[in-house]
């Protein structure tokens, strides 16, 4: 394992806002909210569900949103999952968090805040009964990070994710309860590919326990001088649960119609997105970092689904009615280079040690610009930026004057952006 240490700590101020008694999460009802609160959306929506009424619920969605979950509600197949799969609903603790700490959590930060003036990140605590239990929503507590914005003039819902607790708690923006220690321990279990419910009884198993056509880079790696260790309690997902928009991807899975979800081979969903995403000419340095950022963004969503309601992890990068697209998966057009680049990455992977412990993190990515000066450390990757520090040339600072060397391989990369970020404060690389 590469440690590469660097003392980042922050304090987020947030104001933890209670409810009502509820003996695991220790709660106790609040006063005195009014109408003009930005949560009160999330507590008449979750009012609906409890009582069945998705379709009244959708009003308290913005209108992308409600677009969506209306085709899902008319579509016969989703009888069952999703919202549809939600029969009791009751709130139970809720604390807002600030932009600074909310930016950690969402690959939707920068769009939400972008479209709307407005915008309030909660984390929140919502005890369901459901159909059939899932990955994305199961009986008892569950916790889902959910965005509030003003469209129109009303509070509407603009996210509704389940919220990655083991990151939240670990940066202290939880709600310090004994039933959160007991969810991050039935969500490590993930990494080994058990999904467990809330009374520890496996769900389902997803884990390629066996890592064909991905080169092992160990050995590599320790010629370099760089030390790697195998975290035993790691095994990549298999599958990735994706929502079809676009033609050729739900042709070539033969769903009935557009929209479709579909468990994609979480290698074939790699191949066929790193392609999509990073320029296909940069240097392999480049695209390498490139395909640890998009591998790791897919296996952070499989652990954390951005859409429970909607039964599914990521969408294939076609937004459903406008509203946010995630990472670019079209069938069929994986090239060599691209997956020379993932398959030189191999069964390697990154995470952020917190307390001596290992966890996954939200490995955001951007366009960025053609340059080295405006983004480091911010915890978001730059396509273009990966490109200009790989190529092996030098530059000269305009403020110094000293020669920029640039010419940086995969790892340095990674470090620039993420490492010092406030969600990565030991950057570190592990084998599974």
């Amino acid at each position: 394992m590469i440690i590469l240490f660097r003392q980042f700590r922050i304090s987020v101020l947030s104001m933890l806002i209670i409810i009502m008694a509820f003996s695991s999460l220790n709660m106790v009802a609040a006063e005195g909210k009014s109408d003009n609160d930005p949560f009160t959306s999330v507590e008449n929506f979750l009012a609906e569900i409890d009582k069945n009424n998705y379709s009244e619920s959708l009003n308290y969605f913005v209108k992308p949103m409600k677009e969506e979950f209306s085709l899902f509600i008319q579509n016969k197949e989703n009888e069952g999952t999703g919202i549809l799969g939600v029969k009791k609903a009751k709130l139970k603790g809720y604390k807002e968090l600030d932009h600074t700490a909310a930016q950690n959590y969402t690959p939707y930060f920068d769009a939400i805040t972008a479209q709307y003036n407005n915008v309030h990140f909660f984390y929140v605590a919502v005890d369901y009964k459901v159909t059939a239990e899932s990955e994305m929503n199961m009986n008892g507590i569950n916790y889902i990070f959910v965005a509030v914005v003003m469209e129109d003039g009303e509070w509407r819902i603009a996210q509704y994710s389940v919220a990655p607790v083991d990151n939240i708690v670990g940066d202290n923006q939880g709600f310090n309860t004994s039933d959160e220690q007991n969810w991050v321990k039935q969500y490590r279990e993930r990494f080994k590919g058990d999904y467990l419910n809330r009374s520890n009884k496996i769900l389902k198993t997803n884990a390629k326990l066996d890592v064909e056509n991905e080169e092992n880079t160990a050995a590599t790696m320790e010629m370099s001088g760089l030390a790697v260790q195998a975290a035993d309690e790691f095994e990549r997902p298999a599958t990735i649960k994706v929502k079809l928009m676009k033609n050729a991807n739900w042709t070539h899975y033969k769903c009935i119609g557009v929209g479709c979800i579909v468990d994609v081979d979480f290698y074939y969903y790699i191949k066929n997105t790193l392609v999509n995403e990073w320029t296909y000419i940069s240097p392999m340095e480049a695209l390498k970092s490139g395909a640890m950022a998009v591998k790791m963004y897919a296996w952070f969503a499989v652990y954390n689904p951005l859409s429970p309601l909607g039964n599914y992890a990521l969408n294939d990068g076609i937004a459903p009615s406008g509203t946010y697209p995630d990472q670019a998966f079209d069938v069929k057009t994986e090239k060599s280079r691209t997956t020379d680049a993932i398959n030189a990455v191999g069964n390697l992977a990154m995470g952020d040690l917190r307390n001596n412990v290992v966890r996954l993190f939200l490995a955001r990515y951007a366009l960025g610009q053609y340059n080295g000066t405006f983004d480091a450390h911010t915890g978001e990757l730059q396509q273009e930026g990966s490109r200009w520090w790989a190529e092996p040339l030098t530059t000269t600072d305009p403020n110094t004057g000293a020669i920029i060397y640039r010419n940086k391989d995969m790892y340095w990369i990674l470090d620039y952006y993420y490492l010092g970020s406030t969600e990565v404060a030991d950057l570190v690389f592990f084998t599974y």
